[in-house]
């Protein structure tokens, strides 16, 4: 994720002596040889002779290298960002460990490599690096690696690698991602927009990734990250849930139910480790962007049932802890979460951003609140929901936005509409103010049920920006100017919702409208395909349900808002059942604006459950 590698380090084959520097050792490749898939990658490189192959496993890899120069034909292991440690077991075996982090983590993340080869090799100390050289021309290379130990990592190998070919390992890659994939299968003469459609889906599968190994007796463990401990149960990291939340969960509910009722399980060891939900992990915890979002994930898993009430009840009294009690280390849970009691919001003397913040903690109540009633918890549910309604006492008549309030319950003096930060985060109040996934209607009522018409200008209106407490010009910034719609940066996630927000009032052409136009401008089947922060599967993500046609505006209710779909017709695998989507089929003048999570995964035509 892009918070920072960890537990990387460089695999370089090449010919005669080992270089210390990037600018030493660098080496030009042959691009028509080159091939990258998710289950291999291929290539030639041409200073050193080199042909190399590479297929994954779940924690290792087989490499396959063919020397064709006249040198010594050699391997350099290459620490990055930590300290490379390596012994030698025989002439076949090393086993390492790095502590690479780009960003740093205490306790320090280890992992643990095993290397075997099928030939002997001699190996050499370099700096923070290691050389092992080869006599035959073609050697193959097995790699497994561990976050818990070198126990762990020879388990890891055994099962994944022992015995295995290069094909074998290679055909269930190939065996994994077609299962992954082949759940939604697309029928279009557009074979652009089917490719678009599958490379958005293969990135949708790539985080929050599996963090848990299975011991020998096939029993699931975890580096709680934070502690530098080992702990029983599954684990997934390498997830910011202020992305995740508005998308990818959501998707994963429908395509990949036990994944995503394993990834919920996950939270709740994660909580069971540290005493608060997860808020952005890589693996530890970062602290950092606005909510704490797990907060509605967690409530959209007991919405949509996949929690008895027994199990529901202690994940609403987790919730509840997240949400009041303040962490003494001010690394978890909600921040000055009796302040924001008493206030009834986030002042903006005491946190940045606090509107944006604001916001989150609104819609993580209603969340709550939701979860609550779902397994009968009457009381609970009417103070989280009631809660969830704070947000309209922070909106401004005179400037037409939600906007902040210190502590003596003022708007701050400083206000321009272009402006971005302040109370605001990743973007200004025309990105950020509409966030009120759980009541669009209450906001319309705000808006003199004007919202469409405040939607309108947003799209239409200069895409100006000022710089404001960013104080320098952000990606999202420049992103948002150059995509022609106005001031809707599609580009970041606090605005993905807006284009849904005229269907959830009704129009659901115009959203349809919208959504085509952006797809067909911004998005394409290449490197520069996408319009800005794909962060964790999240765009991806808002690109399938955009393409299928009904859309997580509010995620944790269980409720889709239907957009109608884009692609000619999709076929949705729902373990034995069929979701059939037909355009054709589909009168956007005539249909329901939303549709359950039950109707959906019941399978079906959708074209049957949307009329009116």
């Amino acid at each position: 994720p892009w918070v920072g590698d960890y537990g990387h380090f460089l695999l370089l084959p090449h010919s005669g002596e080992y270089q210390e520097t990037n600018d030493r050792r660098w080496t030009s490749f042959d691009k028509d040889k080159e091939i990258i898939t998710p289950y291999e990658m291929k290539g030639f490189l041409f200073r050193y002779l080199v042909e190399y192959s590479l297929t994954p496993s779940f924690s290792g890899a087989i490499l396959n290298l063919v020397y064709q120069k006249e040198d010594k034909k050699a391997l350099s292991i290459i620490g990055l960002d930590g300290i490379l440690n390596c012994e030698k077991i025989d002439d076949y075996n090393l086993r390492l460990t790095t502590d690479a982090k780009v960003e740093e983590a205490d306790p320090k993340i280890i992992e643990y490599i095993i290397i075997q080869t099928n030939q002997p090799f001699v190996l050499k100390n370099n700096l923070n690096a290691y050389t092992i050289y080869f006599e035959n021309d073609e050697v193959e290379v097995k790699i497994a690696t561990s976050f818990i130990s070198f126990e762990q990592a020879s388990i890891n190998f055994n099962r994944e690698l022992q015995n295995k070919t290069y094909e074998e390992v290679k055909t269930e890659t190939i065996l994994s991602w077609e299962s992954r994939l082949s759940k939604i299968e697309i029928i279009d003469e557009n074979l652009k927009l089917k490719e678009l459609f599958y490379s958005a889906f293969y990135r949708t599968m790539l985080f929050p990734r599996q963090f848990h190994e299975f011991d020998e007796a096939g029993i699931p463990i975890h580096l709680a990250a934070n502690l530098g401990e080992s702990r029983p149960g599954v684990s997934y990291v390498d997830n910011g849930f202020w992305d995740t939340f508005r998308t990818l969960y959501p998707l994963l509910s429908i395509i990949e139910p036990s994944l995503y009722k394993n990834i919920l399980d996950g939270n709740i060891n994660y909580f069971k480790d540290n005493g608060y939900f997860p808020k952005w992990t890589c693996p530890n915890e970062k602290k950092i962007m606005t909510g704490a979002l797990c907060e509605v994930t967690m409530s959209e898993g007991i919405v949509k049932g996949f929690y008895s009430q027994e199990e529901g009840e202690k994940i609403v009294e987790m919730l509840i802890k997240n949400a009041e009690e303040e962490d003494p280390n001010k690394l978890f849970g909600r921040k000055i979460p009796k302040v924001y009691r008493k206030l009834t919001y986030l002042p903006s003397d005491k946190v940045s951003a606090s509107l944006s913040e604001s916001l989150d903690y609104y819609y993580s109540d209603y969340s709550i609140g939701l979860a609550a009633s779902k397994i009968g918890l009457k009381d609970i549910s009417e103070k989280y929901l009631t809660f969830s309604l704070n947000y309209k006492q922070l909106f401004s008549d005179k400037d037409g936005f939600l906007r902040s309030k210190d502590s003596f319950g003022n708007f701050n003096l400083r206000f321009n509409q272009f402006d971005w930060g302040y109370d605001y985060i990743e973007g200004g109040p025309w990105q950020c103010a509409f966030s009120v996934f759980h009541d669009i209607k209450g906001l319309d009522e705000l808006y003199k049920f004007k919202l469409m018409a405040k939607i309108d200008e947003l799209v239409s209106i200069k895409p100006k920006f000022n710089v404001g407490s960013y104080g320098h010009e952000i990606h999202e910034m420049s992103e948002m100017a150059s995509h022609g719609f106005g001031q809707l940066a599609i580009s970041n996630q606090p605005s993905f919702h807006i284009p849904f927000i005229y269907a959830e009032l009704g129009n659901v052409k115009k959203t349809n409208e919208l959504v085509k136009k952006l797809v067909d401008k911004l998005f394409k089947p290449s490197l520069d395909g996408y319009p800005g922060d794909e962060d964790n599967g999240s765009m991806s993500a808002w690109l399938i349900f955009a393409l299928l046609g009904f859309y997580p505006l509010n995620p944790a209710s269980g409720v889709y808002t239907v957009s109608g779909p884009i692609v000619r017709k999709a076929i949705i695998d729902l373990s034995g059942k069929k979701l059939i989507i037909d355009k054709n089929l589909i009168d956007l003048n005539n249909i329901k604006t939303d549709i359950t999570h039950a109707e959906l995964v019941s399978g079906g035509k959708l074209s049957d459950k949307l009329k009116k």
